[in-house]
């Protein structure tokens, strides 16, 4: 299968291609941001005639949940024009479209985790911007599969792992939110996942069309999470870090509000493609000494 992957450059896409190897018979023709911009319709087109790909991967997004709140326009513009850009070229050209989404289109009011059929309701404009997105793949191509994932970690670009041993090398004391409910999710296992299931598509016979969730099995708290990240880099290096102390998220104010809780209901991933949830446990320690060498 010829794939065409959107978004290279981001710690999904990067990661996406360390693993594209372990399934031999995907074609990925990559482009990073800067190689195809989504917001632009024109040159999505010509991309995807030149390509003829089989299937288009869009890990392309505006993530930076904070910097949304004050540049509203730009998250609009990338989460939801490029996602609408994308719907519409696939649906002309007959590919099929698996589009990368989150948590974060859901409030956080959930005390179990969210199904696929829960109202999404965003309280914060990156949540709006990649829900907004989401509705446009629906309406325009009806062959999608729309995957939401969770807390994304790997080696690559900014995300929390990578935050906090760099904080950990350099603080004595830090502060974490404890009411903050997540499943960490290692974009290796995004990656392997997003290539399964694309090797479903390749099955004249699939017709299961729509939106799934994926995370780590573990429900877990930024705290909590941090925890087990210093824990094993001690292991492996000094650390600077002596006192980690949970905190509420009043004493830690953002920009953009996070729900409090966002942890992600995957049956419906493994009855329809057989892919088991991974745990983040397992997963981490080879993301932190990759961190710690480099």
């Amino acid at each position: 299968m010829k794939i065409m992957l959107l978004g290279a450059g981001g710690q999904l896409g990067q990661t996406l291609l360390r693993q594209a190897p372990h399934h031999p018979n995907h074609q990925i023709c990559a482009y990073t941001q800067t190689q195809l911009n989504i917001t632009r319709l024109s040159d999505i087109e010509r991309m995807v005639h030149h390509d003829k790909p089989d299937l288009l991967i869009n890990a392309a997004a505006y993530t930076q949940v904070d910097q949304a709140e004050k540049d509203e326009e730009t998250a609009f513009l990338v989460n939801k024009e490029g996602a609408k850009h994308l719907a519409l070229v696939c649906a002309n050209a007959n590919i099929p479209l698996i589009h990368v989404s989150t948590d974060y289109v859901f409030s956080g009011d959930n005390t179990t985790p969210y199904l696929e059929t829960d109202v999404a309701q965003p309280i914060n404009v990156y949540g709006q911007s990649k829900l907004e997105g989401e509705r446009c793949i629906q309406a325009l191509q009806p062959q999608h599969l729309i995957l939401r994932v969770s807390g994304v970690f790997s080696p690559f670009k900014i995300n929390f792992v990578k935050k906090m041993l760099e904080l950990g090398q350099t603080k004595q004391t830090l502060n974490v939110v404890n009411d903050q409910f997540i499943c960490p999710t290692s974009a290796a296992d995004i990656a392997n996942t997003l290539l399964e299931m694309a090797k479903a598509l390749s099955s004249s016979k699939f017709c299961a069309w729509g939106t799934y969730h994926y995370c780590s099995k573990e429900i877990t708290s930024w705290f909590e999470f941090a925890r087990v990240i210093f824990d094993f880099a001690r292991q492996h290096t000094s650390l600077t870090l002596h006192t980690l102390k949970p905190i509420p998220s009043e004493h830690y104010p953002t920009p953009a509000k996070r729900p409090r809780f966002s942890a992600l209901n995957c049956e419906k991933l493994r009855r329809q493609f057989s892919l088991s949830q991974p745990s983040w446990h397992h997963s981490l320690p080879q993301v932190i000494l990759e961190l710690l060498r480099s």
